[in-house]
């Protein structure tokens, strides 16, 4: 399995805070405007997204490799394989293509 720490770590942290602060102010102020709420509200979304961002992975299997991202899951034979770009740097980037198309 290949996961770059760097993104996870920075992913679950951001995450976190986006999540965890707009409910700690809503409880420590009481009773809030409804657009505040909404706002919050949008925070905790936008910080559950970066929750699931950060569990972007590359499963490589006996028959097939699997890339996982935050909406969908891409699942290749190894068979369509044509070629897997692997990119590192701070982060990392996986290309892998198949069927005349990369993902």
């Amino acid at each position: 399995m290949l996961r770059s720490s760097i993104s996870r770590a920075f992913y679950s942290v951001f995450g976190g805070i986006l999540i965890c602060s707009p409910v700690l102010a809503v409880l420590a102020a009481g009773t809030t405007p409804v657009g505040l709420v909404v706002g919050f509200a949008a925070m905790v979304l936008i910080g559950a997204f970066l929750l699931r961002l950060a569990m972007v992975k590359v499963v490589v299997h006996d028959d097939h490799v699997e890339l996982v991202n935050p909406l969908r899951r891409f699942r290749f034979s190894w068979h369509d394989v044509e070629e897997i770009d692997i990119i590192s740097g701070a982060g990392w980037i996986v290309r892998v293509w198949a069927g005349g198309g990369r993902r």
